[in-house]
């Protein structure tokens, strides 16, 4: 054994505020050893697995009109394994929403909005959570603080708009080909409505053409065929890109910032 005057001399691994921040970043100095390196791994390895990373991420804003008022929408969707997150925002002086969807293995699981809209009149948040056998809907009308529950069968297949515009961008898309789903509006309110790929074409946006496909969508009853149509233009390639879509009281257009960042056009 080293006499006591040489072990006070040994330079040993000791915890500084640098190894805090950078826990491989060691000072030596006199005294004890503190971090071990299992001890790092372990605690790497722990928030690698712990934080929610998703592989994909897309964003993408549109230009349009609510109504005749103007209104910007941004669509944020992160990917990852058989789950999927839509965010859909609108936030302007007279419209303020903003919509948090969670897919899994593309049906819904999980929704939540917030809407204040002097446009229309509308006020309420809604949240819907699939539990079971069911869907439970929570409704309240902020306006005149009025809440209401509810509980939908798991076999209706409910799908909110903004999931619709997600699963939409996945479809394997040919001309003639018809797409049905269930679309769930506030408060509860369940309508089949089905989308009908019309024809390929060009869009014509920010001096570029790009490769599209146009589709109607209406409701899927008897009386749909006699209301007004909403048309969507969708890119060509996969994965289905909403490029444009008008009819009923609304139209909106993809940015050019988002086509650019998203590789749609060529800088």
């Amino acid at each position: 054994m080293a006499p006591l005057d040489q072990q006070a001399l040994r330079p040993e691994h000791t915890c500084t505020l640098e190894s805090v921040y950078n826990p491989f970043a060691l000072t030596q100095k006199i005294g004890c050893l503190i971090h071990q390196p299992w001890l790092f791994k372990l605690i790497l390895t722990v928030l690698v697995c712990t934080l929610p990373v998703f592989a994909e991420k897309s964003t993408y804003a549109y230009i349009g009109t609510h109504n005749n008022y103007p209104i910007t929408v941004t669509y944020i969707f992160e990917e990852k394994g058989s789950e999927s997150h839509i965010s859909a925002i609108i936030d302007t002086e007279k419209i303020t929403e903003k919509n948090k969807t969670i897919l899994k293995n593309n049906s819904l699981w999980w929704m939540k909005q917030h809407s204040e809209n002097d446009v229309d009149g509308e006020y309420f948040f809604w949240t819907i959570q699939k539990e079971n056998a069911a869907y439970n809907v929570t409704y309240k009308n902020t306006q005149y603080n009025e809440s209401f529950n509810a509980k939908l069968p798991t076999y209706r297949n409910p799908m909110t708009l903004q999931g619709l515009v997600y699963t939409l961008r996945h479809q394997e898309i040919t001309v003639g080909n018809v797409v049905k789903a269930n679309l769930i509006t506030p408060w509860k309110t369940i309508l089949p409505i089905r989308f009908v790929v019309d024809k390929k074409t060009h869009l014509n946006v920010y001096n570029s053409r790009i490769p599209a496909y146009k589709i109607h969508f209406e409701i899927d009853l008897f009386f749909g065929q006699f209301l007004p149509k909403s048309n969507l233009w969708v890119t060509e390639k996969k994965p289905h890109v909403l490029l444009k879509q008008s009819g009923l009281n609304k139209k909106y257009i993809i940015s050019e910032d988002s086509l650019k960042l998203n590789n749609l056009i060529q800088i």
